[in-house]
This record gives C-alpha cells, sequence and structure tokens, in this order.
C-alpha cells in the first residue's frame, strides 16, 4: 500500500470520525463548542489515522505482498 492510499484511506475515516467527535463536542459541552474549529477533529484525526495505518497496517500489508510475490 502507497503512501498516497494511505493517506486517502485515513482522509476519508478521519474525517467521518473528526465530524462525529464534533458532534459529540457540541451536544455534551455547548458553551465550549464556539471555541471549536470545525476542522480540528477531523485534520487531527486524519493526521493520527494515517500514522498508525502507515505503521502498522500498510507495513505488514506490504510485507504481506513482497512474501507472497516471492513464493510465486
Amino acid at each position: 500500500m502507497s503512501s498516497w492510499r494511505v493517506a486517502s484511506l485515513a482522509l476519508m475515516l478521519g474525517t467521518f470520525f473528526g465530524m462525529l467527535a464534533n458532534v459529540v463536542v457540541l451536544l455534551t459541552a455547548p458553551n465550549a463548542a464556539w471555541r471549536l474549529n470545525v476542522l480540528t477533529f477531523p485534520l487531527w484525526t486524519s493526521a493520527g489515522f494515517f500514522v498508525i495505518y502507515r505503521a502498522s497496517f500498510a507495513y505488514f500489508w506490504n510485507r504481506r505482498a513482497a512474501r507472497l510475490t516471492r513464493t510465486r
């Protein structure tokens, strides 16, 4: 898996879960929500997903793909 593919996956999931976090913050703390930028959670969540996916999922996926091409 290339970094572009991992970034696109992280962006899709990070945007969804980041916006979900925005809704949770708005519903639980309405007084603090006006100080929150709408893009804060989606951007940080996407960046976190990218780091985690690249370090674990993509690494082992690429390792497995290389091993499968060697054995064929």
